[in-house]
């Protein structure tokens, strides 16, 4: 039998139809998804703060994975994944042949709660304005009482994904104070979507965005940073997107 490779043919270690070696995952498209499809049709909430459930962890470290020959979001129907803390799990649906986003993954942070695979922040300075989370730049400075953006304490600029070994989502924003729970906005999520031998097709909205800084109040009556933007990263010998990929940071609050 003759098999048509659309994308080449290989020829070691036996001849075979070229595939995706997708960054952060190693070998894990060498063989074929045991699972036919994982179909989203209705609201779904999963957290990837306490572990990566009955769908296991691989790859990157400290990173959940869905996999199967095919994964779809169908029109209107929201996927929400959620992180916390500092030590979240990011997300990747790895597909085989067609990983379709019709509808939203969301994998952004909720106000001061990370996005699943971001990082907390180390300010932990409360007599200025919080600074905002660092992403592709530096994060915005948090204000004193006679300057804005005078604190000069804006999140460091964060390594670009393609150099990084492991997929990190954004920085929260400062100050933080664990003890009581408290900090800037949360940094939004870790996103992964690969499909190893196929297409990755987004028409709906696929999200990740930071968390907005709390409002000043009590004794911390100066206001907390937003957090930075999250990471998407598509991987796919096709990819085709008609609809929305975001990763904006999170506003500031403001001082009470």
């Amino acid at each position: 039998m003759v098999t048509s490779c659309p994308h080449g043919c290989l020829d070691s270690p036996v001849p075979h139809c070229a595939y995706l070696e997708p960054k952060y995952f190693g070998n894990l498209c060498d063989d074929i998804a045991i699972e036919d499809l994982i179909e989203y049709s209705s609201p779904t909430t999963i957290s990837t703060a306490i572990g990566c459930g009955d769908r296991g962890g691989g790859g990157a470290p400290s990173t959940c994975y869905w996999r199967a020959k095919t994964i779809v979001i169908t029109p209107n129907t929201t996927v929400r994944f959620q992180g916390g803390g500092t030590s979240s799990n990011g997300i990747a649906l790895i597909a085989d042949y067609e990983l379709r986003i019709e509808g939203v993954l969301d994998a952004s942070a909720i106000g001061p709660i990370n996005g699943p695979g971001a990082w907390g922040a180390s300010s932990t300075d409360f007599s200025v304005g919080g600074g905002g989370g660092g992403g592709q730049t530096q994060g915005g400075a948090g204000g004193t009482l006679t300057t804005t953006g005078g604190a000069g304490n804006g999140g460091l600029p964060q390594n670009h994904p393609a150099m990084q070994t492991v997929l990190y989502g954004g920085n929260a924003g400062g100050p933080q104070l664990v003890s009581i729970g408290e900090r800037g906005g949360g940094g939004g999520g870790a996103v992964s979507l690969i499909a190893c031998r196929g297409v990755v097709s987004i028409s709906g909205t696929v999200v990740a965005n930071g968390g907005g800084g709390l409002g000043g109040y009590d004794t911390y009556k100066n206001g907390f940073g937003g957090g930075g933007g999250g990471n998407i990263v598509i991987q796919a010998l096709d990819v085709m997107v008609s609809g929305f990929v975001f990763s904006n940071g999170g506003g500031g609050g403001c001082r009470n």
